[in-house]
């Protein structure tokens, strides 16, 4: 009776085991993580182990099995959790007992996407169950409970055991009586719901690998702007115009060196300053500036002034430009003020007005042409020159006004420039289309306010110069270079032109734009600058062919700014003078990098897909043989056969 008893439990043994080989080889289904990102990841890694000890510890408490949690070698990682006497003090105090466990812990906790694992130990015969722990696909953890006895298992079994890993017997077995037992259905049950927790913290894992990410890229974004306000700050610091930013409070938020040394204090008694701190001793400027700021908050655009103030007893001027920084959410945050100090040339106009010098540049021999207006615009003075340019008489053009004598296309851009005349500097520049005896022609105008005492225009003086030929040959070649421009910029490749030493005569914004750099980054330096080592060699070989007139093509790769590179398809042309000879070559650029790639992949795809090919046919021979064997051994118990076999 008991040989039988042996040979039927070596057989449920077998039988066993044979499925635990199946579910392995269908194991193989379960997608691995190709990301290298988690390969040196670890559990202890993901988790604060006296949290999950705390989790284990209550679900052992609460289901009433021993629990822990191992490496996928079956080494703990967590504090034993209701271990039995027979596990702690018996089996593991013997060396072929301990390394049993590490195996069936290791078994037990196969990574499975079906459900968790359950089998009898390999040290005991008690059940054991174990559900893994991954992180996109990559096992890294087993949680492991058990330590409960089969109803079925008999003292001879308990007996075979002891001696298998060489401890006593009858110690083995009156500990065996004090290990709780349990019906297989609900050990299933409770091992259904292990595998439920470890897949949450397999979920919790992916989660916390995402967040430290996110930390990592927030401080990386971080360390990023912290060095673009340095170099904001450099750029400000190193300014020679004086650079302030206020609040909408009017607190001083900034002040650059420049503006420090302008009022001649120290940023200490600037920033974090009021308005009212620095100018509260000059009421009306400091209003004046009060309202300055408030207007740039409420239009939310520049604003443009020149100032007059006393300082050290000499009279400073000032130009001054008001901008609006914006936040995030396009509303004005503060106002940054940039203003120089143009004195000098406020004292070198008012040295000119007042010297009479300046009015006798009427000359009537003066082959410029020149007019007086009052501030109306009305002639008060024509030179010989103009009347006749204009086919007309002094008579004809005095005390009318020179408006009608503009092209109405030009006239409000006039108009508008003639406003600059009513302040600082009081000077204007003006090119417009004119009614000539000769028909429509195009002069420059230099025009200078005439101030009173009480520094208001009274008169205007206008210096004109005949400059049709220049505008025309100027019309002509920017006609000529847009549309070389738009022809250049407008290809659907990037490009650049070269001379015959290599070096970038001209480049487009989009060939730029590819390596990331700005055109003016590109034109002049050498074209193997920005190509790869091997690349240069291959420019070396077809360059010549270029300067014997001939096209060329190649793949090469390119360096962008940033060290990427690019894999290009790049044709040259040259491009011959007036006398037959290569002046130059136009090479036109194609990015192929993602065709590349792609190409790369799909070749990459290919090997992957035959790869497996051959582990599905090899899966399914192992798998037909396995169930071959089951049913052979079902055979031997006088059961009928469970699987079809090709």
């Amino acid at each position: 009776m008991k040989n039988s008893e042996k040979t039927r439990d070596q057989l449920l043994k077998e039988n066993h085991q044979l499925k635990s080989k199946v579910a392995d080889l269908e194991k193989s289904q379960i997608k691995q993580s190709s990301l290298e990102e988690y390969k040196d990841i670890s559990f202890r890694d993901l988790f604060n182990i006296k949290d999950i000890q705390k989790l284990q510890d209550e679900f052992s408490n609460a289901t009433g099995v021993a629990s822990i949690i191992t490496d996928i070698t079956g080494v703990p990682i967590t504090k034993e959790s209701n271990f039995t006497y027979l596990c702690n003090n018996i089996i593991r105090k013997t060396k072929k007992g301990l390394a049993n466990c590490y195996e069936s812990d290791a078994k037990v906790g196969k990574q499975s996407i079906k459900g968790p694992s359950i089998q009898p130990c390999l040290s005991g015969g008690l059940w054991d169950a174990g559900a893994g722990i991954s992180i996109e696909g990559k096992h890294i953890a087993n949680w492991l409970i058990g330590q409960v006895r089969d109803e079925t298992q008999t003292e001879d079994q308990m007996i075979q055991y002891a001696k298998k890993i060489g401890t006593d017997e009858s110690a083995f077995l009156r500990a065996f009586h004090e290990v709780p037992a349990m019906s297989r259905k609900k050990f299933e049950q409770i091992a259904q719901v292990l595998f439920t927790l470890a897949n949450q913290l397999s979920k919790i894992a992916y989660q916390n690998i995402q967040k430290s990410k996110y930390i990592a890229e927030q401080k990386e974004t971080e360390e990023a702007l912290k060095e673009s306000e340095e170099r904001f700050k450099t750029a400000f610091e190193s300014a020679n115009d004086c650079i302030l930013i206020w609040d909408k409070e009017y607190n001083y938020l900034y002040a650059n060196q420049s503006a420090i040394d302008h009022v001649g204090t120290t940023r200490e008694n600037v920033i974090g300053k009021n308005i009212r701190d620095g100018l509260g001793h000059i009421p009306d400027f400091m209003h004046l500036w009060m309202k300055r700021i408030d207007t740039v908050f409420k239009t939310k655009s520049v604003l443009e002034v020149t100032d007059k103030t006393e300082m050290h007893g000499e009279n400073v001027y000032t130009n001054s430009i008001i901008s609006p920084i914006m936040d995030d959410h396009n509303n004005v945050s503060s106002v940054c003020v940039v203003y120089r100090n143009i004195t000098d040339i406020m004292k070198a106009e008012e040295a000119l007005k007042a010297s009479e010098g300046k009015y006798k540049l009427l000359v009537e021999h003066q082959s410029d042409m020149i007019v007086k207006v009052d501030i109306e615009g009305r002639f008060l003075y024509v030179s010989p020159s103009y009347c006749k340019f204009f086919g007309k008489s002094d008579k004809d053009l005095l005390n009318k006004k020179f408006i009608p004598l503009v092209h109405k296309d030009d006239v409000e851009k006039t108009e508008i420039a003639m406003k600059k005349l009513f302040k600082p500097p009081y000077t204007c520049y003006i090119e417009q289309r004119a009614k000539t005896k000769d028909g429509w022609k195009w002069l420059s105008w230099t025009d200078s306010a005439i101030l009173n005492e009480k520094n208001e225009v009274i008169e205007i003086i206008g210096l004109g110069r005949d400059i049709t030929e220049r505008k025309q040959a100027e019309e002509k070649g920017k006609l000529n270079e847009e549309r070389y421009r738009l022809l250049f910029n407008l290809l659907p490749y990037g490009g650049e032109v070269i001379d015959t030493k290599g070096n970038i005569i001209n480049c487009s914004s989009s060939t730029a734009k590819m390596l990331g750099y700005k055109v003016s980054e590109m034109i002049g330096k050498h074209i193997t600058k920005f190509l790869t080592q091997d690349s240069v060699q291959i420019f070396k070989q077809k360059f010549p062919v270029l300067l014997k007139g001939k096209p060329i093509d190649a793949e090469i790769r390119m360096i962008c700014k940033d060290g990427t590179k690019l894999d290009v398809l790049r044709a040259a042309q040259p491009i011959l003078g007036s006398n037959g000879k290569v002046e130059s070559m136009l090479a036109l650029n194609l990015d192929i990098t993602k065709r590349k790639q792609a190409e790369d992949k799909l070749n990459a795809k290919v090997k992957q897909l035959e790869m497996m090919n051959d582990i599905m046919v090899d899966r399914e021979l192992a798998i037909n043989e396995t169930r071959k064997e089951v049913n052979e051994l079902l055979a031997k118990l006088g059961e009928e056969e469970k699987y079809r076999t090709i």
